[in-house]
């Protein structure tokens, strides 16, 4: 008898403890996950506006070229085109990301340099009539 009057309630005590420790380190990581999530989409984010600026860089590229061509009275309606394809790729990358929020982000800048060459090429061009 004595003993299980003193311990027993020492016992029920430290049980709730623990029940509310555990309670606690459940809500901890629920939280803890939510942040990391909040962190990841916000990376994710990042890298998106990342790419559409490097594109819009690489465009900017050619509008300034087109606007600075000396004799050629459609520099203007060229650069214009060249904004509208500007535009063309910021929504294949939104696109791109939507269709598959896992792609990595080094595929999209490797796409993306290797468009900047072609445009330089020549080989990836806007109408021209």
């Amino acid at each position: 008898g004595k003993y299980y009057k003193d311990v027993y309630p020492l016992n029920e005590e430290q049980i709730k403890l623990y029940q509310k420790l555990r309670e606690n380190l459940e809500k901890n990581i629920k939280i803890l996950e939510e942040e990391i999530k909040l962190k990841n989409d916000y990376h994710r984010e990042c890298e998106i506006q990342r790419a559409r600026l490097l594109s819009t860089v690489i465009i900017y590229r050619k509008v300034i070229h087109e606007l600075v061509r000396e004799n050629d009275p459609n520099n203007v309606k060229y650069a214009n085109r060249w904004l509208k394809k500007g535009q063309e790729i910021r929504d294949m990358i939104d696109k791109a990301y939507a269709q598959n929020p896992a792609i990595n982000i080094d595929e999209i800048f490797d796409g993306l340099v290797k468009l900047e060459k072609e445009i330089d090429e020549g080989t990836v061009d806007i109408d021209r009539e």
